[in-house]
């Protein structure tokens, strides 16, 4: 589990005590943070790999090998006869109940977002064609936390030629805007932050 402005974010699922995170682990032909990607195969693989060694109890934070009592309860490859919406067959996605009141406050206010996976690889080298989006706009999900009620902010974000974003603020609502840095959530602000939902352009 780890914070990262630019990688996808979870959807979270409340429900009394209980909460559980969702998103994906590892997406095919996707350059991850570390400027590496991998094939639907070789994720799967992986994927199994780590089932297999009984590593649903260890998860840790920003990859410091401390368990921090979540567990992953769910672990699956999407398929292309049971596609998702939003991420390509072959995706490695999972599912995390989250246990500690100090980790679900770190899941609500955006300062874990997403999960990293930790592994050996053998790396090959690769020519490859990369297409991301040049801009996108959209609205943040609504928020509850802070001083305000429900609101969402308008977003219009710029893509640089790596395909960062750069750093640009969400409109104004009750009176406060949020500053944006990356594509899943919006920085801190008022003790409250958004999730971000985009229509990119290419």
């Amino acid at each position: 589990m780890r914070a990262d402005p630019h990688k996808r974010t979870w959807t979270i699922k409340s429900d009394g005590d209980r909460m559980l995170v969702s998103g994906p682990v590892y997406i095919p032909r996707e350059v991850d943070t570390q400027g590496e990607g991998a094939v639907a195969e070789q994720i799967e693989e992986a994927a199994h790999d780590w089932f297999r060694s009984g590593s649903a109890t260890k998860v840790d934070t920003e990859h410091n090998d401390i368990p921090n009592g979540c567990i992953i309860v769910e672990s699956y490859i999407v398929r292309e006869s049971h596609p998702h919406p939003d991420y390509p067959p072959g995706t490695w996605m999972a599912v995390t109940e989250i246990r500690s009141d100090a980790t679900k406050a770190d899941v609500r206010e955006g300062r874990l977002n997403g999960y990293s996976f930790k592994g050996d690889v053998e790396r090959t080298i690769h020519l490859a064609l990369i297409r991301h989006p040049v801009a996108g706009s959209g609205t943040t999900e609504k928020s509850e936390s802070g001083p305000y009620p429900e609101h969402e902010h308008a977003a219009q974000i710029q893509f640089d030629t790596d395909g960062k974003v750069v750093p640009t603020v969400t409109d104004e609502t009750f009176a406060h805007k949020h500053s944006v840095i990356g594509t899943t959530r919006t920085e801190l602000e008022m003790g409250h932050a958004h999730g971000i939902r985009l229509v990119p352009e290419y």
